[in-house]
């Protein structure tokens, strides 16, 4: 038995706060490279860790510097210049396995953007399906769209009374549409 400093306590902590547990483990994932970049000392970071973070930092310091990305050729429409960097910031994302958020005003094509985003990853040979979680009044809005400029993309309308009936193998689809509330009354089926 023992007393823990309360320094300790608060440095632990941080490190619970920044990590997930993995089995016996405490992994922290690269997009945490700023906390991993405070909580650990430089000696405790092997080269790896410290060249990963090096990196991130240089290519995040200088966002005009994403490598752009052609639309996917299956994209039936002509993307604007801010669409364009929008689905290069989203490409530039994944290429590093961080999350993000696509943030722009309303009438700006943000729903293009992901739909060419989704199209990019399946030219690049990723063969995933994707969840649309979007408000009711927007699902058919998103149905239509993705008809429109990706009629190659497998969707899934998972919505409604009869959805139960026969529920679909989503590996079958490239992208599964579904409004909140269903989200909410099917997570354990979703998941």
């Amino acid at each position: 038995l023992g007393i823990l400093p309360e320094d300790w306590i608060e440095r632990l902590s941080q490190f619970f706060f920044a990590a997930e547990i993995i089995g016996e483990d405490l992994g922290t994932p690269r997009s945490q490279f700023d906390a991993i970049a405070q909580l650990y000392k430089e000696a405790e970071l092997d080269d790896e860790v410290k060249d990963s973070i090096r990196t991130y930092r240089q290519k995040l310091a200088n966002l005009e510097a994403i490598k752009p990305v052609a639309a996917p050729a299956g994209l039936r429409a002509n993307l604007r210049n801010y669409q364009l960097q929008g689905l290069s910031w989203l490409n530039f994302l994944d290429d590093h396995n961080f999350g993000g958020v696509l943030a722009d005003d309303m009438g700006l094509g943000k729903t293009l953007q992901v739909i060419a985003f989704m199209l990019l990853l399946k030219e690049k040979g990723r063969s995933e399906t994707h969840l649309v979680v979007v408000p009711t009044s927007l699902l058919f809005n998103w149905q239509a769209e993705l008809k429109r400029f990706a009629p190659s993309l497998k969707v899934c309308i998972l919505h409604g009374a009869e959805r139960k009936k026969a529920l679909p193998a989503f590996e079958h689809f490239d992208v599964v549409l579904t409004s909140y509330g269903t989200l909410l009354a099917d997570i354990i089926y979703l998941r």
